[in-house]
C-alpha cells in the first residue's frame, strides 16, 4: 500500500513530538513488516510490537536532532529491512522526522569502547523515558551488557544521526545533517 502524506511547508514551524507520533501511527508498514516476517520468522504480534518501538526510536532521534543514541539490537533488525525499502523510509523520515535518519553502525570506530556504546543505550533508554513518559519495554530494550557487545552486524551498536535540515539519503552516508 502506497503512503500518501502531505509534507509540511517550514512556513507552518517544526513538528510536534503529538503531530510526529501521529504522523507515526499512521505510517503504513505492512510491506516492511511482511519482509522482515517472512525473513526473521518473527510472529505478528512481536513484530507489531517492534513497528511501534522502531518509530519511536526515529522520533526520539528527530527530537533530539544534535544528539547519537544506541539501540536494541530487536528495534535494529526492524530498522534494516525498513532502510531497504528505500522510499518508504525517506518518506517516513521526512514527513514523521522533518529529515532523513541515517543509520550510523558504530563498529569500526576505533574510539568507540564498550563503556561508550553502553553509555548510548543508556541514554536512549532515559531519553526515551524522559519523551514519551513511560520506560521502554524490557523485552524489546532489554537492561544487560550484551547490548554493549558486537554480535556481527550491527548487534547493537549502532546510533542515528540527522534530521532537519531536509537532506537526500545517501547510502554510504553515516553522519547526519
Amino acid at each position: 500500500m502506497e503512503n500518501s502524506v502531505s509534507f509540511r511547508s517550514e512556513s507552518e514551524g517544526p513538528i510536534t513530538l503529538r503531530e510526529r507520533i501521529e504522523r507515526a501511527e499512521s505510517f503504513d508498514m505492512k510491506a516492511v513488516t511482511a519482509r522482515f516476517q517472512k525473513k526473521t520468522g518473527t510472529d505478528p504480534e512481536r513484530t507489531k510490537l517492534l513497528e511501534v518501538e522502531l518509530k519511536r526510536y526515529l522520533i526520539m532521534c528527530a527530537e533530539n536532532q544534535n544528539e547519537s543514541f544506541g539501540i536494541s539490537h530487536h528495534v535494529d533488525e526492524l530498522w534494516h529491512t525498513f532502510i531497504l525499502f528505500t522510499k518508504d523510509y525517506f518518506k517516513f523520515c521526512k514527513y514523521v522526522c522533518g529529515g532523513y535518519i541515517h543509520h550510523a553502525p558504530l563498529e569500526g570506530r576505533r574510539e568507540m569502547t564498550a563503556t561508550d556504546a553502553a553509555a548510548l543505550y543508556k541514554k536512549a533508554y532515559e531519553t526515551y523515558t524522559r519523551t514519551f513518559g513511560f520506560v521502554p519495554p524490557t523485552d524489546l530494550w532489554p537492561i544487560t551488557t550484551e547490548n554493549t557487545k558486537s554480535s556481527g552486524g550491527c548487534g547493537g551498536l549502532q546510533e542515528c544521526t540527522g534530521g532537519p535540515p531536509y537532506e537526500p539519503p545517501c547510502c554510504d552516508s553515516h553522519t547526519g545533517g
